[in-house]
Order: structure tokens, then sequence, then C-alpha cells
């Protein structure tokens, strides 16, 4: 089973565009895409959106886009990831309610960067054999910007403190939460907490704690020289086998493969 049935990878691209015809696209797909150097117009539905490098933006299934080169502009360094499922759906929906401005701004370019040319790196060595760490890289992209988008939002409200919350969760995954005993201290039901929590993340308080030790515990076995045994105790896991089992629904495969690939 490969991470995120429902999230399919089409294609990933790096390109220079000397020029640019202007030819609409009518996709069936969700991309998320990042221009390094050049500048352009970006037109979606009609409506033009002028792209100034370094800058990351997305294009949505079902509308219609093209792009037209700006006057003088240097040849356009252009990267981009498409993808199709429910998954993406929902990742491209948060960051369409986030930023209706379809673009982004980030004050740090080179985390993004990393993960596309690591996304890249893979797709062009061998898309098949690499498609877990592809798909696993498009994941770690939307929790980039998703940090990215609640660093900007510093007014918005958050009274039961659902984003401090997640911001401790992402900080040291291997904590033992007791969200229940957390909403109590809030005030409120459990089931109201994970409701709200929910909202914020589009998965439930355990299922964003699981995903943040399986991310970490992947980097452990690329990082450290730490045992299997060691990284599953360590990721609040009972047995390795649970482990195991947890990390190959998300990967595809094993711990030991994934450690073993280049």
């Amino acid at each position: 089973m490969l991470m995120f049935d429902d999230l399919e990878l089409r294609v990933a691209h790096h390109w220079f565009l000397p020029s640019v015809s202007g030819k609409c696209y009518h996709p069936h797909w969700n991309s998320i895409e990042f221009l390094k150097s050049g500048h352009m117009e970006f037109w979606c539905d009609g409506e033009m959106i002028e792209l100034q490098a370094p800058v990351i933006f997305w294009m949505k299934n079902g509308h219609t886009y093209s792009f037209r080169m700006c006057p003088d502009s240097p040849p356009c360094e252009h990267i981009f990831c498409d993808c199709t499922g429910s998954v993406s759906d929902r990742m491209i929906q948060y960051l369409e309610d986030k930023c209706p401005d379809k673009v982004l701004k980030v004050a740090d370019f080179s985390r993004f960067i990393d993960v596309f040319f690591e996304m890249l790196r893979y797709y062009r060595m061998d898309k098949i054999q690499w498609y877990p760490e592809i798909i696993g890289g498009y994941v770690r992209l939307m929790f980039l910007l998703e940090k990215e988008l609640k660093q900007k939002d510093f007014s918005g409200k958050d009274p039961y403190h659902i984003r401090h919350i997640s911001a401790e969760i992402c900080r040291d995954p291997f904590r033992r939460f007791d969200f229940h005993r957390v909403a109590a201290d809030l005030g409120i039901s459990y089931e109201h907490f994970r409701r709200l929590f929910r909202m914020e993340h589009h998965s439930t308080p355990l299922e964003f704690l699981r995903v943040q030790r399986i991310l970490a515990a992947a980097a452990m076995l690329k990082d450290t020289n730490l045992r299997i045994k060691e990284i599953a105790d360590n990721c609040q896991y009972s047995s390795l086998v649970e482990f195991s089992r947890s990390f190959k629904r998300y990967f595809g495969i094993s711990p030991q493969e994934y450690r073993n690939k280049e």
C-alpha cells in the first residue's frame, strides 16, 4: 500500500522557458509550482496574476490557465509537481482558502527548493521505484506551505490554542500527548476539541501526531545510526511489528528498505 491511496503523482518537471506562448491549459490535475527566476503573467480564468520570482503558486483542476512572458524578462526557471486524488484536492482547497491570491512569497525559499529538487531527483532516477519518496516529498511540501501560511496569519483567532498545540506536536512528536487531558484543561469536551483540530488541520489530533512521528522516524532512519527498534521506541510504538506496519502503510516500503535506499 503506497502512501495515501487517494494521492496519485502525474509528473514532476523542471524547465527553463525562454518564452511563453500564452496557450491555455485546462488541467484535470492539481499542481504546486515554483518560479525560481524570471517574470511572467499567470492567468487564471481570465484574471491576471503577476509572478515575480521567486514565488510559489498553484493550479487547481477544472480551471483555465495560461502564462505570458513579461517584456525584458530573463528566461524563467520553473519547477512543478502535478498530482490527482482527494488528498491533493483538499490540499489545494486549503491553499485557496488561506491564500486566495493564488501566490505565496515566503521568507526562506531554500526549504522549498530542497524538497522540490529532491522530488525531481527521485522522479528522474526511476519514478516507479522511488514513488513513495516522491509522494512523501509532496506531503512535506504541503506541511511547509501550511506552516508558512499559519505564520503569516497572526491576526487569526485561536481561542482554544489549536495552532499552539499542533506546533508543540511538530516540535517534539515523541512526547506523550494526552488529548483528553488537553481538552479538559481547555474546558471543552474531547469531541469538541477533536472537531476544532480537524477544522484547522483536516485530520484528527491522533492522525496528525502519527504523521509527524512517521516523518520524524523517516528522517531518523536516514540521518542517524539508531537501530530500528530504538527508533520505534522513540516513536512511542508498542512493538517493532506495529512500527514497521505503520511505516509501510505510509511509505510503501519497510523501515529497513527505506534506510537502505541511497
